[in-house]
């Protein structure tokens, strides 16, 4: 079995997979269930809480056209659902392509967590004048 002291930041499952609920250190100290002996050395391990990262930028806009997004954060990548609607490149800008809904996203890696954010954004055909 496995002791986790102050259990507040992580969880581990049946499988033994770890995951972070808040920031802090944790310590893991084994114990073999047949033998009921603990392991002398503890593993320390630290969890890392992920930055608020939000995107900011229009919900809509007509095709043929770009929109411009941005983060409060820097160093990730910019991508969309569906690159035959509309492309974004590094730098926040959208292309349109075709009417439709895409979702924008930005992935970021901040320490050794990984986050993604994302938008929704919708194009629409251009307005027919008479």
């Amino acid at each position: 079995s496995l002791v986790v002291l102050k259990i507040l930041e992580l969880t581990i499952s049946d499988s033994g997979v770890v995951t972070g609920l808040s920031a802090g250190f944790v310590t893991f100290i084994y114990t073999n269930s047949n033998t009921n002996c603990s392991s002398n050395a503890s593993v320390p391990l630290q969890v890392q809480s992920l930055p608020i990262v939000t995107i900011s930028g229009p919900e809509t806009a007509c095709i043929g056209t770009n929109a411009s997004f941005s983060v409060n954060h820097t160093g990730g990548n910019w991508s969309t659902s569906n690159p035959l609607t509309a492309t974004i490149n590094n730098s926040g800008t959208l292309t349109t392509i075709d009417t439709g809904l895409v979702t924008v996203y930005y992935s970021f890696i901040s320490g050794a967590c990984e986050g993604v954010v994302s938008k929704e954004f919708r194009i629409f055909e251009l307005p027919s004048v008479q």
